[in-house]
């Protein structure tokens, strides 16, 4: 499903006005300091192939030098950036790392996802061609937020990334789960707003894939998926329920 704003402004003068998404993206340094490192006079940095998917904030390619990259400091320890993309954008891989400073002279640790250092893995990384990883999302058709702990695929806590999804502009509705706690095996009760490829990924609290269940070409309606708890330790996961483009997450434990 698409993501359309209608802009009354626009229609009123006259013009017309390209639908667009933002992806606001927050990481956590914290544990990162805790551990011995300091945070570069030059901030937060964030580069990534924005200019070739489209970004109308970011408009150069994997330039951490590029001002529009440079992170905002809440004074929390985390830093955040908000950046938008065009409709046309929708659907595409994006790849993405963050930097403590603004030049990858800077080298590991400072930089996520160095082969020798990091903690991604495949559940959130694409290979960078460098026995590392890049970090990745397909951009979504509905305004996300997402925060990450520095080199991790979660949260600091472990906690689902996914903070803030539009539930008024995603495809899976009418979430319900029975049961949760669960010992074998969980139900997912779900209504699609439009037909699609469904997905559903269990992920641990490494931010590993455990479990994928592919649900193929659903029709729009209520639908049902289980997830087969045998092979899974006890403890708590996320899960992601993907519909086409839009999806949409929670947590669920295993006793």
């Amino acid at each position: 499903m698409r993501k359309i704003y209608i802009l009354l402004l626009a229609i009123l003068m006259g013009g017309f006005a390209s639908a667009q998404v933002t992806v606001t993206l927050i990481v956590d340094v914290n544990s990162y300091v805790a551990d011995g490192n300091t945070i570069d006079a030059n901030g937060i940095s964030i580069a990534g192939q924005f200019d070739e998917d489209g970004s109308t904030t970011i408009t150069a390619d994997w330039a951490p030098d590029d001002p529009a990259g440079g992170l905002t400091d809440n004074g929390d320890g985390t830093w955040s950036i908000s950046i938008a993309f065009p409709d046309s954008s929708i659907g595409d891989t994006l790849e993405f790392k963050f930097i403590n400073g603004n030049d990858w002279g800077v080298g590991a640790p400072n930089i996520e996802g160095q082969a020798d250092t990091t903690t991604l893995t495949d559940a959130c990384g694409i290979n960078d061609g460098f026995g590392g990883y890049n970090r990745y999302l397909i951009i979504p058709s509905n305004d996300i937020t997402l925060k990450f702990c520095w080199d991790q695929c979660v949260q600091c806590d472990g906690s689902d990334p996914f903070l803030g999804i539009n539930e008024n502009n995603i495809a899976v509705s009418n979430i319900s789960i029975l049961p949760n706690p669960f010992f074998s095996t969980l139900q997912i009760n779900y209504t699609l707003q439009n037909a699609g490829e469904v997905s559903l990924k269990v992920i641990n609290l490494k931010g590993e894939v455990v479990e994928t269940i592919e649900g193929g070409n659903q029709g729009a309606g209520v639908h049902v998926m289980e997830i087969d708890g045998d092979n899974l330790p006890a403890g708590n996961y996320f899960y992601r329920l993907q519909a086409g483009t839009d999806f949409t997450s929670g947590t669920i434990m295993k006793q």
